[in-house]
């Protein structure tokens, strides 16, 4: 049995990969914690079945957003309480490069700390990354993941990549896959939107950013000369107004 810190650094609301992680090693009968941000409506403490959370209550957050030294401060202050709160656990599993350098300090601090080192992405080329942050990983990248016992990616195409970039660590594909469950074919959707079985779906799931293609199925879609396929699109984030405007526009994007 290990004592495990499960590192992200968000509100660890809608982070389901995580949950996955956190709630496989409980059950594989380790202790585990997932230490995050206390930001917005959550609780700074919470007991789930095989993990508990810890959301880090920085004093730093009172500072204004969108300032770059603030945002610096910030992170520092959620390094120190980090450190300070779990320098004692024998593994630390960091979700994505930022956490990860947040474990590399903790592990200079403590040699005999493992490391786990888990992309959710191709980390030097993340969506919504500018030049500087992109920049900076593939920078510190190299240096960070020498400190790591393991890496995880979530796809066969970044696995390759990540073997080509660094032939000494050890990186293993963990896919980011729903359990296996049960299901009926119950037409969800085709009711929803009152489809006939002749159209067919394509279905876009997940965050409504820029950099996924969404302003591209967008002009596809609303260019098409019938309605025998449609789009919809379920999720959140910045494009979802304008997906709203492309449905209100056209008769087969939803």
């Amino acid at each position: 049995m290990k004592n495990i810190a499960v590192l992200v650094l968000n509100n660890f609301v809608n982070d389901n990969r995580v949950h996955k992680i956190a709630n496989s090693l409980g059950e594989a009968g380790h202790v585990v914690r997932v230490v995050a941000l206390l930001k917005g409506a959550v609780s700074e403490r919470e007991a789930h079945a095989h993990f508990n959370v810890h959301r880090l209550r920085l004093r730093s957050y009172a500072l204004p957003n969108g300032v770059k030294i603030f945002g610096a401060i910030k992170f520092l202050e959620f390094i120190y309480r980090a450190l300070v709160n779990y320098r004692h656990v024998d593994i630390i599993h960091c979700n994505d490069f930022e956490a990860m350098f947040v474990g590399v300090i903790i592990k200079c601090t403590k040699p005999s700390l493992i490391l786990v080192y888990d992309c959710h992405e191709y980390e030097r080329e993340r969506t919504g990354m500018n030049f500087i942050k992109k920049w900076s990983t593939r920078i510190l990248e190299p240096i960070v993941i020498r400190f790591a016992q393991q890496v995880f990616v979530v796809s066969q195409g970044i696995l390759q990549e990540y073997n080509r970039l660094y032939p000494k660590a050890k990186v293993d594909l963990l896919m980011n896959v729903p359990h296996i469950r049960g299901f009926s074919n119950n037409q969800l959707l085709r009711t929803r939107f009152a489809l006939r079985n002749d159209q067919k779906i394509y279905l876009y799931q997940g965050a409504l950013t820029v950099g996924r293609g969404i302003e591209t199925l967008l002009r596809t879609f609303e260019s098409m000369p019938n309605d025998r396929r449609v789009l919809i699109c379920m999720g959140y984030g910045p494009l979802q107004s304008k997906i709203v405007d492309s449905a209100a526009r056209c008769a087969h994007v939803f």
